[in-house]
C-alpha cells in the first residue's frame, strides 16, 4: 500500500469511526433506558411474586424484533445481543430482588430441589447429602429445579451431570448457564438398577419395561435379550409409580431397589445393568449470588477460537502446570450453528500464584468463558439403601 493510499485508508477509516462513535453513544443512551426499565419490571415482578424467568416470552420477543429487520442477514448477530441483552435484565432483577430481601443462607432451614418423585436417585442423594427428608422437594423437569433456585425458591438444587457408562448429561449441561447456576459440591452414586413388578408379576409375563432413557441406555443388553418394548419417563421412581398405579403384570419399571418397599412392588431381577461399577455423578448447586467459591475443583464452560489447533493451544499452558485436567467436552452452541461451546473441568491448589499464573494464560487463549462453580472433589461414594 502506497503513502497516498493509507492517508486516503486513514481518512476514510476515521469518518466511519466517527459514526461509529455516535451510533454507540445513541445505543448507549437506550440501553441505559431499557436497564432502568428491567429494574422496574424487576420490582413490579417481585411486588407480585411472579417469575423473573420466561423462556417462552424471551423468544417469542427475540423473534419478534429480527422480523422486524430490514436487512435479514443480521438475524443471528442479532439475536445474540438480544439474548446478551435479556440476560442482564435478568441479572439486575435478580440482583435487586436478592438485595431487598438480603437473602442469606439458613443452614438450618435449608430447601433442596431434585429432579424426579421420591425414590428416583436424584432423591436418594439428596437424602444422603442433606438428610432431613423435609426439607426436600420433586421438581418434574432439570429446568424446574434450576428455576426453583433462580427464583430462590429453593437453597440447592441436585442434578444428575454425568454416567459413568453412558457420558455427560447434557440435558443438564445446556442449561445451567442459562439460569446463572454455580455447582458447590458434588456426589457419586452407585447405581445399581433393578426389575420391578406388581405383587405377584412375573418376569416370563413382562412385555414392556419403563424408565427415565438413561436407565434404559443403561440396561440396553439386558432389555435386548428380553426382547422387551421400551417406554420413557421423566424419572426412574416415576415409572415404579405408575406400574403400582396401573396394576398391569405385563408392565416392568427399571430403577432403584428401593421402590420396592416404597410402592409395594416386587423385584424381578438384579444385576441388569451393561456394566459394573456403574456410577452417576450428581451435582449440587446454588444461585450465583449466594453460591461460595471454594474448594480445589473449577468447572468451566467457554469458546475457542474458529482457527487450527485451537484446542491444543489453549491447553498448552496446563501441560507442564499442576493443574489436573480430569474432563473435556464440547456441546453445539444453540445460538450459532456448527459453534461449540467446550465444558471442562479440573483440580488444582487454586489459591496457589504458579496455579493462577498458568489459568490467567489459559484464559488467553479461549472466549466467552463462564465460571461453573469451584467446589471440593467428591471422594465419598453414596451406597444405595438396599442390598442385594
Amino acid at each position: 500500500m502506497s503513502l497516498g493510499n493509507n492517508d486516503m485508508y486513514v481518512e476514510e477509516i476515521e469518518k466511519l469511526r466517527i459514526k461509529i462513535d455516535e451510533t454507540d453513544s445513541l445505543i448507549l443512551s437506550l440501553l441505559e433506558k431499557r436497564m432502568g426499565i428491567s429494574e422496574e419490571v424487576g420490582a413490579l415482578k417481585e411486588k407480585y411474586n411472579k417469575k423473573i424467568f420466561d423462556a417462552k416470552r424471551e423468544e417469542a420477543v427475540i423473534k419478534n424484533r429480527c422480523e422486524k429487520l430490514n436487512n435479514k442477514k443480521f438475524t443471528n448477530g442479532i439475536e445474540e445481543i438480544f439474548y446478551s441483552i435479556f440476560k442482564t435484565s435478568r441479572d439486575l432483577q435478580q440482583k435487586h430482588i436478592v438485595s431487598r430481601k438480603n437473602i442469606k443462607i439458613d443452614e438450618e432451614n435449608i430447601k433442596v430441589a431434585f429432579q424426579g418423585v421420591i425414590g428416583g436417585y436424584g432423591h436418594e442423594v439428596s437424602c444422603n447429602v442433606f438428610g432431613d427428608s423435609s426439607c426436600l422437594t420433586p421438581k418434574k423437569h432439570f429446568e424446574d429445579v434450576l428455576l426453583s433456585i433462580y427464583e430462590n425458591e429453593s437453597t440447592y438444587g441436585v442434578l444428575p451431570i454425568e454416567n459413568s457408562f453412558t457420558g455427560t448429561i447434557n440435558n443438564v449441561l445446556d442449561i445451567l448457564v442459562d439460569y446463572d447456576a454455580k455447582i458447590v459440591g458434588e456426589a457419586y452414586l452407585s447405581i445399581d438398577h433393578a426389575l420391578l413388578g406388581i405383587k405377584g408379576a412375573s418376569l416370563k409375563n413382562i412385555k414392556e419395561v419403563m424408565s427415565h432413557e438413561e436407565a434404559l441406555k443403561q440396561c440396553s443388553k439386558y432389555i435386548k435379550e428380553k426382547n422387551f418394548d421400551e417406554k420413557i419417563t421423566t424419572n426412574t421412581a416415576l415409572a415404579a409409580k405408575y406400574i403400582s398405579e396401573r396394576g398391569d403384570g405385563s408392565i416392568s419399571a427399571i430403577c432403584s431397589k428401593n421402590n420396592s418397599v416404597i410402592y409395594n412392588l416386587d423385584i424381578l431381577d438384579t444385576g441388569i445393568t451393561n456394566m459394573k461399577g456403574n456410577q452417576t455423578r450428581f451435582i449440587i448447586v446454588q444461585s450465583k449470588n449466594i453460591a461460595k467459591s471454594v474448594g480445589n475443583k473449577l468447572s468451566i464452560r467457554c469458546s475457542l477460537p474458529h482457527e487450527k489447533s485451537a484446542l491444543i493451544k489453549a491447553l498448552l499452558p496446563i501441560y507442564n502446570s499442576e493443574i489436573n485436567l480430569t474432563s473435556i467436552v464440547s456441546r453445539p452452541n444453540r445460538d450459532n450453528a456448527w459453534q461449540y461451546y467446550f465444558y471442562i473441568d479440573m483440580t488444582a491448589n487454586w489459591d496457589d500464584k504458579n496455579v493462577i499464573e498458568c489459568f490467567n494464560n489459559f484464559k488467553s487463549n479461549i472466549y466467552n468463558i463462564n465460571i461453573l462453580g469451584r467446589y471440593d472433589e467428591g471422594l465419598t461414594l453414596v451406597k444405595n439403601k438396599i442390598n442385594d
